[in-house]
């Protein structure tokens, strides 16, 4: 079964729910199976592992911190890797499972300074294009957080409940974005397959006036898995169903 490439181990810290911050960077994901994974969880797969064994997809956080209340005790674990991390990490691991190429990369982008995370994740961003080839998806992953809602939307999924998923675009309201319109494209194709696939789980595509660095790399999106009202276990599965969702997308893509 393939490894992940150049993606980082990361360990969990139970007693904060946030990972270690002091981590190396570079070393490939052990693919160690998931504990009390759902059907859904992807099995290595030989149509989509032919099609797509020289695709990479690349997945990072740019607020590295977010988390989620209702394992981590807050929404936000500064200085330190929250809870998003992991959602982060079940997708490539989900993908690498299924034979696709997919990398984590770990980098904290929000600490020290918060106001300079989109600017320290653009450069991780352009060193991914460089670095990566055949990239066909780049994904920053977060997590909403609805002012005065306490509750967590969720959708249930075979008799499970997973958290809702919304994709961002970023447009050219404010900065050149030429090409903003391909990754709203490619959002769409997502959110049609998902409302084929799991109808509900992907509540929306919201266009947005910043550029998230989306601008360099037409099939980049933001993803907001859950709030932070959310536990880990509903926002870990809606990423497993997110990554059957995106195998039929891509598989599509590259045998049209």
């Amino acid at each position: 079964m393939p490894q992940a490439v150049m993606s980082s181990n990361l360990r969990v810290l139970a007693s904060r729910g946030a990972y270690s911050a002091d981590l190396p960077d570079d070393k490939p994901v052990i693919n160690n199976p998931l504990e009390n994974a759902p059907p859904e969880t992807q099995p290595y797969n030989e149509k989509y592992a032919a099609a797509l064994k020289e695709c990479q997809v690349v997945f990072y956080c740019t607020h590295s911190a977010e988390s989620y209340i209702p394992d981590s005790g807050v929404a936000k674990c500064e200085g330190q890797r929250g809870l998003v991390n992991q959602v982060a990490d079940t997708l490539a691991r989900e993908l690498n499972r299924a034979g696709i190429q997919a990398v984590f990369n770990d980098t904290i982008h929000d600490f020290p300074e918060y106001n300079y995370s989109y600017t320290n994740s653009r450069e991780t961003v352009k060193n991914t294009i460089k670095k990566y080839p055949h990239l066909v998806a780049l994904f920053d992953i977060h997590r909403d957080s609805i002012p005065g809602r306490e509750d967590a939307e969720t959708i249930n999924v075979n008799g499970k409940d997973a958290a809702l998923i919304l994709i961002v675009v970023g447009t050219d309201e404010r900065k050149p974005h030429p090409n903003w319109r391909k990754n709203l494209a490619f959002a769409e194709k997502i959110r049609n397959k998902g409302e084929e696939i799991y109808p509900g789980l992907i509540k929306g595509v919201r266009s947005k006036a910043g550029t998230y660095n989306q601008e360099f790399f037409d099939h980049a999106l933001l993803l907001e898995f859950g709030t932070d009202r959310n536990s880990l276990q509903e926002v870990t599965y809606a990423a497993q169903l997110f990554t059957n969702i995106l195998l039929d997308v891509l598989y599509e893509e590259v045998s049209s």
